[in-house]
C-alpha cells in the first residue's frame, strides 16, 4: 500500500474566523500484525463559519491493548463514545469544555470496563478539543490523556510534550478500561495562534521519530506532508507496533 493511502486531510472545513487550520491523520498496521489495532477520532463540526470556529474540533488517537484479540474494540468503542458524549456537549460553553472532556473519557472507561473486563481489552485515549477564541484572538487547546500515545506542541520554533506516559518502559500502568474506582486522567491545557503546531501519537509512533529532525526549510511543512514524514519513519523502522499520527498546524488568515 502507497503511504499517501494512509492520510486523511481536512477540507474546506479548517476555514475559522481569525484563523486557518490544517489538519491530516494517518495509520499504519505494525509489521506482521494481522490487523491494526490504533483507532483515531478527527471530528471538524458541520456548522457555519462562526458556528465552527467556537464549538470547534476534536482529535484523539486510541490505540487498543491486546492480550486476547480485543485491542481493536476497545480502540473503537472508546473513541465512539468520546464522539458521542463530546458531540452532545460541544455546545457548552467554553467554560463547561473541561467537565465535558472529562465525562467523555471517563465515559469511555466505563464502557470499555463493562465490556472487556476479563476478556483482554484496553485502550490508551488521547484527546485535544480545538476552538477559536474570536475576542482573544486565540486557539484554546484542551487535551485529556490516558496511557502512552502523547500530545506535542510547537511554539516559537520548539517542540514540548505535554502529556506524560502512563507507563514504565514497554509496560502500561494506566489505560482506558480500568475499574472506576481505580481510574485517573491526566488533563491540561494551552493557548496557540499563528504558526504554532500540534500532534498526537501513538507510541508506534513517536518511539520511531524525533520531531525536531523533521525538515522545515523553506518554511513549515503541512499537516500531510507532517503526517507522512513520521509515519515514514515508523515503516522504515519496521517496529511490531501500529502506528498512528495526527497534525495540525494553525496560521493566521491570509497566513
Amino acid at each position: 500500500m502507497n503511504l499517501s493511502d494512509c492520510i486523511e486531510s481536512s477540507g474546506d472545513s479548517s476555514h475559522l474566523e481569525v484563523f486557518e487550520l490544517d489538519c491530516a491523520v494517518g495509520s499504519i498496521r505494525g509489521k506482521g500484525k494481522g490487523v491494526n489495532e490504533d483507532r483515531f477520532l478527527f471530528v471538524a463540526p458541520g456548522l457555519g463559519l462562526a458556528e465552527r470556529a467556537a464549538v470547534g474540533y476534536v482529535f484523539a488517537v486510541a490505540d487498543g491493548v491486546s492480550s486476547g484479540g480485543r485491542g481493536m474494540q476497545a480502540a473503537q468503542a472508546a473513541v465512539d463514545v468520546l464522539r458521542g458524549v463530546i458531540n452532545d456537549g460541544r455546545s457548552e460553553v467554553p467554560a463547561r469544555r473541561q467537565l465535558v472532556l472529562e465525562l467523555a473519557v471517563m465515559e469511555a472507561n466505563r464502557t470499555v470496563y463493562e465490556e472487556f473486563a476479563g476478556r483482554g481489552g484496553s485502550t490508551t485515549l488521547t484527546t485535544a478539543w480545538l476552538w477559536e477564541d474570536c475576542e482573544e484572538e486565540c486557539m484554546r487547546l484542551l487535551w485529556a490523556h490516558v496511557g502512552d500515545s502523547r500530545i506535542y506542541i510547537r511554539k516559537a520554533g520548539t517542540w514540548e510534550q505535554r502529556t506524560q506516559d502512563d507507563a514504565r518502559g514497554s509496560l502500561l500502568t494506566r489505560s482506558i478500561g480500568t475499574r472506576q474506582d481505580k481510574f485517573r486522567m491526566q488533563q491540561g491545557g494551552a493557548v496557540l495562534t499563528n504558526n504554532d503546531r500540534l500532534v498526537l501519537m501513538s507510541d508506534g509512533a513517536w518511539r520511531c521519530v524525533n520531531l525536531e529532525d523533521q525538515p522545515t526549510s523553506p518554511g513549515a511543512p503541512s499537516a500531510r506532508d507532517t503526517v507522512l514524514w513520521i509515519l515514514g519513519r515508523a515503516r522504515a523502522a519496521g517496529p511490531p507496533d501500529d502506528a498512528t499520527a495526527i497534525a495540525i498546524n494553525i496560521t493566521g488568515q491570509g497566513g
